[in-house]
C-alpha cells in the first residue's frame, strides 16, 4: 500500500485537474444504480448528507489544499443532485459517522448548526439510519490511569422504520469490532 501512495496522489490529482464539478458529475450514475448505500465517515458529514453550505466550506478547503480550479458552486450543484436519491425510490441509507464530524466546525457556528438540523431532519426519513460512532475514550484502570491503546466498542445507533423491514438492517452492528 505505501509503495502505491505516490500513485494514488497522482490519480486523485488527475481526478480533480478540471475541477470539482466533474468529480462530481461522475458520481451521479453510480449513485443511480446503488440500491443500498452504506457509508462510514469517520471526520465529516457524508456529501449527500450534506448542506450547501457545509459542501462548500469543504471543497474550499480541498481546492486550497490541492490546488485545482474553483468551481465550487457548480460543484455544490452537482453534489446537491445527489440528494434527489434520498427521497426517491427504495434506495437504503445506512451511514456511520464519526462522533469527530459533528464537532468539527466546518464553516463557522451557523453553517454547523444548519448541518446539524438537517441531519435531524434527514433521520426522520424512512429508509434513512444514522450512527454515531463515539470517538476513542481511554480505558481507565483501577488506579485512574489511561491506557492509550484501547477504545470504546459500541456507538450510538438510531434504527428507523423500513419500508420493507429486513433483520438485517435492523441492528446493524454493535460494536466496532462488528462493523471492521
Amino acid at each position: 500500500m505505501v509503495r502505491h501512495i505516490d500513485e494514488l496522489w497522482l490519480e486523485r490529482g488527475r481526478q480533480v485537474q478540471t475541477g470539482a464539478e466533474t468529480r462530481q458529475k461522475k458520481s451521479l450514475p453510480v449513485y443511480a444504480k446503488t440500491k443500498v448505500f452504506q457509508i462510514w465517515h469517520p471526520n465529516m458529514i457524508w456529501g449527500t448528507f450534506q448542506t450547501a453550505d457545509y459542501a462548500a466550506e469543504i471543497l474550499q478547503q480541498a481546492v486550497r489544499f490541492l490546488e485545482f480550479p474553483n468551481d465550487i458552486e457548480a460543484a455544490v450543484g452537482k453534489l446537491l443532485e445527489r440528494r434527489r436519491y434520498l427521497y426517491a425510490g427504495n434506495r437504503i441509507h445506512n451511514v456511520l459517522l464519526g462522533e469527530h464530524a459533528l464537532y468539527s466546525n466546518v464553516g463557522g457556528p451557523a453553517v454547523m448548526k444548519t448541518q446539524l438540523d438537517c441531519l435531524l431532519a434527514l433521520m426522520g426519513l424512512p429508509r434513512v439510519s444514522l450512527g454515531i460512532v463515539p470517538a476513542p475514550q481511554p480505558l481507565r484502570s483501577g488506579w485512574g490511569t489511561a491506557s492509550p491503546c484501547s477504545t470504546t466498542s459500541s456507538f450510538w445507533w438510531r434504527p428507523t422504520r423500513r419500508s420493507s423491514p429486513s433483520p438485517s438492517h435492523e441492528k446493524w452492528a454493535t460494536t466496532n469490532r462488528d462493523w471492521w
